[in-house]
């Protein structure tokens, strides 16, 4: 056995997932990000980072709701054994001396850092003989689930036979237990019209399940249903497939995906989810292993293992464009059936390959990610070195922040005059903008409705909010999409980040068609002249019908119409005038000195000048000209 140091003394490797999701597949020629979305090293600087699970190639982690069956006869209960519990492959001999693959389980207590060494599990055959549970050699491809049930809360979906039996359903097995270490009821699954395998055609192979998903209310009818979507059932089975692709006529290795209501019989759908990248890209060999998490309102993110066959051997670190060789980890994220891959990928980079063993030829695999409630979430995977040696090593990423986007309306805004096509302009704004802690904002969750009726037609432009300084969308609606009646309208704008989440903004603006009604109370007496030139013709003030200051319908300007001896016309207009309106409390009155500008020519002309004063409302309803607001000032 190799010689190890403390394993507890070392420091965790930190994860960031990128900010941004590019629009297609990503390939290995896209320009290297920075180094924050990365999974990386952590802690003293050596290079050295210590195993939390040694000699063990990981299948899956389950955390918190794990629960065994103890039993005091005649009563049974389940009890809480440890919060992290994972099952793995051993490499051990059997009773010739061969090397086999045989599954075994280990617990991580509290925190998912200090972990048990694997116990050996063992496997009852139809004869009721017990023997250990052998895997086949390509240990990784099975999936643990608790389902809870009182008498075997655990299931396993696992591979066995030889590799000619690839092509074979009945490889693929189910079994339960009650500890997670001995297993009974093993049994091959079924598959209905829609197949998981198509010997010589589509999906000629497979090795396999890698994740299953246990879904308590999933339909009861699922596999029948249409449109069938795998994840309306109670068990969602991702698996590993071979067979041709777009950009593999011959061979890649892809993730397909499957349903069950049972956990017996499964359909599978007619395409990959995840296929491997075009040549050149950093997963042109392969996208294997994935793994859900399942982030709710259809949104789905997987971890899958990745990567390219150098000419050395698949083992090196090689890398194309600066990216990781054979084999490293990468994320996608879409609905659960069509995927988009990160920009990012792969999210470990040749430096921490490097870094595990010094340029010792190493490979980073199978990635498991655990959602700690309040805790970061923790990434555990399988390091495999040259010499074939098989750690779990740890990462972790900062739990989803609490900050929600933010929503900002520039239209509409205020009250419109008429009954008129609106448009509405809206800045929607990652609150951490692009931090290595958000993912950013999920525009499928964008929802803008008015009067409660949902309004569509959006575009969506990129922008940069001066006010924010961070980055953000702008959205727009065609203008002909809003036509309302008078009165007042309410407009509401939703959207969520990646993390989930949410914002919604409600804005009220007001069609307001009717003019407002002055009533003039006092005016300049026409028995006391102003003179030519003057700095004021006298002061005028009077009340209004309109509603207070903040709605539609509120006295906002005074423009006064006066007319010379001679006849001539010219218009002024003010906005709230000195003392207009005087106060809250009298609002529905004004008052107001008309003040001409200095030296106006205007008013040259000796003799008598009619003033007539007529309010305009918030929405620009102009009020009629009408003589009881009219008043007449002698200029000599």
């Amino acid at each position: 056995m190799r010689r190890r140091v403390s394993k507890y003394t070392s420091a965790l490797i930190t994860l960031a997932v990128a900010t941004t999701w590019a629009a297609g597949t990503v390939t290995g020629s896209a320009a290297e990000p920075a180094d924050n979305v990365f999974i990386r090293q952590a802690g003293n600087g050596s290079g050295v980072s210590e195993p939390v699970i040694e000699d063990f190639s990981l299948g899956t982690v389950l955390f918190s709701n794990v629960r065994f069956q103890v039993c005091d006869p005649p009563y049974c209960v389940q009890r809480p054994i440890a919060k992290y519990v994972a099952w793995g492959a051993i490499e051990t001999t059997d009773a010739t001396g061969a090397e086999v693959t045989q599954l075994a389980m280990a617990t991580g207590g509290d925190d998912g850092l200090r972990w048990s060494s694997p116990s050996a599990a063992t496997l009852k055959d139809s004869d009721n003989n017990v023997g250990p549970f052998l895997l086949n050699g390509n240990g990784q491809f099975f999936d643990v689930v608790f389902t809870g049930a009182q008498q075997t809360p655990f299931e396993i979906f696992y591979r066995t036979g030889t590799d000619e039996e690839l092509s074979d359903i009945s490889s693929i097995h189910r079994a339960t237990s009650v500890d997670g270490v001995a297993w009974t009821d093993d049994k091959s699954i079924t598959q209905t019209t829609t197949n998981l395998i198509e010997p010589g055609t589509f999906k000629a192979q497979s090795y396999g399940p890698t994740d299953v998903i246990f879904q308590p209310s999933g339909s009861s009818s699922c596999t029948t249903a249409s449109p069938y979507s795998p994840w309306s059932c109670k068990y969602v089975m991702l698996y590993d497939a071979t067979g041709p692709t777009d950009d593999h006529p011959e061979w890649a290795q892809s993730v397909g995906i499957a349903g069950s209501d049972n956990g017996t019989a499964f359909r599978g759908m007619d395409s990959y989810i995840l296929t491997a990248g075009a040549a050149g890209s950093w997963d042109e060999q392969a996208a294997t292993l994935a793994h859900a998490r399942v982030l709710g309102a259809g949104k789905v993110e997987l971890y899958y293992s990745g990567g390219m066959r150098p000419a050395s051997t698949c083992m090196h670190g090689d890398s194309v464009n600066g990216r990781a060789g054979c084999f490293s980890i990468g994320t996608a994220y879409g609905d659960g059936l069509v995927f988009t891959k990160n920009a990012s990928n792969p999210v470990t980079p040749s430096a921490l390959l490097d870094a595990f063993s010094k340029n010792a030829p190493t490979t980073i695999w199978n990635p498991q990610v655990v959602d700690a409630g309040t805790n970061p979430s923790k990434v555990y995977f399988t390091r495999i070195t040259d010499k074939l040696d098989t750690d779990v090593f740890l990462a972790y990423t900062a739990p989803a922040p609490a900050q929600s986007p933010e929503i900002a309306l520039s239209s509409p805004s205020g009250a419109y005059a008429r009954n008129e096509s609106i448009p509405v302009v809206a800045f929607l704004s990652d609150t951490l903008g692009s931090t290595a802690a958000k993912i950013g904002l999920d525009m499928s969750t964008l929802a803008i409705t008015l009067d409660g009726q949902t309004l569509g037609g959006y575009i969506a432009e990129s922008s940069i909010v001066t006010a924010y300084d961070r980055p953000a969308e702008r959205i727009t609606i065609a203008a002909d999409q809003i036509r309302v009646g008078t009165g007042i309208h309410t407009l509401k704008v939703r959207v969520s980040d990646r993390d989930g989440n949410t914002t919604t903004l409600t804005r009220q603006f007001e069609i307001d068609e009717t003019a407002p009604v002055t009533q003039m109370t006092g005016k300049p007496d026409p028995a006391s002249p102003q003179f030519g030139f003057p700095d004021s013709i006298g002061t005028f003030s009077g009340t209004t019908v309109e509603g207070a200051d903040t709605t539609g319908t509120s006295l906002i300007r005074l423009r006064a119409i006066v007319v010379d001896p001679l006849g001539q016309v010219k218009t002024y207009e003010t906005p709230r005038a000195t003392g207009f309106p005087v106060d809250k409390a009298s609002a529905k009155t004004w008052n107001w000195t008309f003040v001409a500008p200095t030296l106006d020519p205007f008013f040259v002309v000796p003799g008598n000048y009619t003033v007539s004063v007529v309010g305009i409302d918030a929405a620009g309803n102009v009020e009629p000209v009408s003589p009881a607001n009219t008043a007449t000032v002698l200029v000599l």
